[in-house]
């Protein structure tokens, strides 16, 4: 099918040649996911940084939006034309958030795919670019200490951990700064917050911890990023 092979060529092949290329450079498979996952998210993070701002200023706005909400209750024309001032006073897309989810989900795909396929002599030989040697890759590892090929259950409640407080600070990023948040979003936000962790741990003791490194890692960065914009923000 014409998508898997555009699918495979585009992200899954390069994402694969990289891993490898990193693994070339230092023999040692967790540590060559741990970098590339960090490069996926550099390239990731003017999008993401984009996508908290603009969580931010939605929650900031809110209150401005409740009272449209109240005051035009029967008329969603005005209140649709209100809104659209409000947004574009202070700069606000309200489908930013959905457009990078749309970025992120192949990415997210062909990345879990390198580490799903696994690492067998055969499917390197038919991914890797002929300039890239064919590794041993049968045993991967994190510094010899932690098997990668097998669920690791202690990998799984980190990142379920972790994943909680990401979710718990990136929601209140806002709320923080003096925003707020309708009755709705604050009942989403709860299920968000504690539905996600449990099924990151659930999903992450069912794969290999080579996933649960990327998880991991892709957490840990998305806490930073989120500390960095705070502390810009604070000195804006």
């Amino acid at each position: 099918m014409w998508i898997v092979d555009l699918f495979n060529t585009i992200l899954y092949q390069p994402f694969l040649n990289l891993l490898v290329l990193i693994y070339a450079l230092i023999p040692d498979v967790g540590i060559a996911i741990i970098i590339l996952t960090i490069i996926i998210k550099l390239i990731l993070h003017p999008f993401s940084v984009k996508s908290l701002k603009s969580q931010k200023d939605m929650q900031e706005v809110q209150p401005k939006i409740e009272k449209i909400r109240k005051e035009h209750k029967d008329d969603f024309q005005t209140q649709a034309d209100e809104m659209k001032k409000i947004y574009k006073e202070h700069d606000i897309s309200p489908f930013s958030n959905f457009l990078f989810l749309l970025i992120q989900i192949p990415i997210i795909i062909a990345i879990l795919q390198v580490f799903m396929r696994g690492f067998g002599p055969e499917l390197l030989n038919a991914n890797l670019y002929s300039f890239i040697p064919v590794p041993n890759l049968s045993n991967p590892s994190l510094l010899g200490l932690l098997d990668l090929t097998k669920p690791n259950l202690i990998l799984a409640v980190l990142a379920g951990v972790l994943q909680f407080f990401q979710t718990k600070k990136t929601m209140s990023f806002g709320k923080e700064e003096g925003g707020s948040e309708n009755k709705v979003q604050e009942k989403v936000g709860k299920f968000t917050l504690y539905f996600f962790p449990v099924l990151t741990v659930f999903i992450l003791s069912q794969l290999n911890a080579v996933v649960g490194l990327y998880w991991l890692t892709s957490i840990i960065f998305t806490i930073g990023e989120y500390y960095l914009l705070k502390k810009q923000t604070k000195n804006d």
